[in-house]
């Protein structure tokens, strides 16, 4: 693992920071390169970050190169960045100052990707690891909305995510309260009835000011015709649902998350809950970042617990639930442990006793 900087003498403000704000992880981390100028043939667009002022020529033909950059100017007040980053373009602004390199490289020594990297170094204090929302830079593509999502409870326990219905009725009779069914048939129809299924299922096990919290996984549309508790949706889902069909609905939101700039996307339209993950590897889903491990969901749940529920999510089994649950997270989920196990009562009642403490 390196991280170097144009000019040399600057490393040694780099790894002294880097390990200040946390162990370094034991994982392979990119070699990156962060320079001022302009890359020249022989970089690596993969592992150059070029660090400039303005938006030219030059730029573009080593963005068409595949290669990363951000961009910076000061707008008033406003520290204002563009990061271009494997094909797409993130816009943010700052009120905490100019992005200093060095920063910058210490979280990327951490095995954060680009964008999650850039905005703690944006919201970084100079003391420890970043955990104050509002020091956070706001994204230009995501203003923050005026209206939130229905609530749901802060602890939202054992949370099984199921693949039909049937899987809905066996756990409501063995006591869990949130569950969540994903759904992944290719027929429609067949989509289609089991959320219906789920549904009426959940319906007979409410109580009263208690509702079943069955979340429908990404059929948003079927999920307000049939009235469920909520929907969940991952952040590629995000661009094409309807969020003010959903939140009009009264319907829950759950999204997905896999490192800092997703948390800042999904509290950008306020949520019912966030799940974090992949905590550790997971085979059930293929997973566009590597598993975050307990010391990264640490600091997210430090920074968002406050404002809301949260949910760990990936690879999770029972005996991994303690560590997880150290972090402060009110609800965990889980899917082999629950799909996989040869005693289903056991295992539920082993899952809900060690979420219980």
């Amino acid at each position: 693992m390196a991280v170097t900087l144009e000019h040399p003498e600057q490393n040694l403000t780099v790894y002294p920071l880097a390990r200040r704000l946390a162990p370094l992880p034991d994982h392979p981390v990119p070699d990156w390169h962060l320079t001022e100028s302009a890359p020249g043939e022989t970089a690596d667009p993969h592992t150059t970050v070029w660090l400039t002022a303005q938006e030219d020529d030059r730029l573009q033909d080593w963005l068409t190169r595949g290669g990363a950059a951000i961009v910076t100017w000061q707008d008033g007040p406003y520290a204002m960045m563009t990061c271009c980053y494997q094909g797409q373009r993130y816009r943010l602004s700052s009120l905490q100052g100019a992005l200093l390199p060095e920063t910058l490289a210490a979280f990327l020594c951490h095995g954060f990707d680009l964008h999650d990297a850039l905005v703690l170094a944006c919201a970084w204090q100079g003391e420890d690891w970043p955990d104050t929302l509002s020091n956070y830079p706001l994204l230009g593509d995501y203003p923050l909305s005026n209206q939130a999502f229905a609530p749901c409870p802060t602890a939202l326990g054992v949370y099984p995510v199921v693949p039909t219905a049937d899987w809905i009725g066996k756990l409501l009779a063995l006591g869990i309260r949130t569950v969540q069914l994903r759904c992944k048939h290719p027929d429609a129809a067949v989509v289609e009835a089991e959320v219906k299924q789920a549904v009426a299922i959940a319906r007979t096990y409410d109580r009263p000011d208690d509702p079943v919290r069955l979340f429908i996984n990404d059929h948003w549309e079927i999920a307000v015709a049939c009235g469920a508790y909520g929907v969940h949706l991952g952040q590629e889902d995000l661009q094409d649902a309807s969020l003010d069909v959903i939140r009009a609905a009264g319907l829950r939101l759950g999204v997905s998350t896999h490192g800092y700039f997703e948390m800042l996307r999904a509290h950008a339209i306020r949520p019912s809950y966030i799940a974090m993950g992949a905590v550790f590897a997971t085979p059930t889903k293929q997973m566009p970042t590597q598993p975050q491990g307990v010391t990264k969901l640490q600091h997210y749940v430090d920074l968002m617990r406050s404002h809301y529920p949260l949910v760990a999510i990936g690879g999770i089994s029972l005996a991994e639930m303690p560590m997880v649950q150290q972090s402060g997270v009110g609800s965990i989920a889980v899917v082999r442990a629950v799909t996989e196990a040869t005693d289903l009562p056991a295992a539920v009642a082993a899952l809900q006793a060690a979420m219980q403490g």
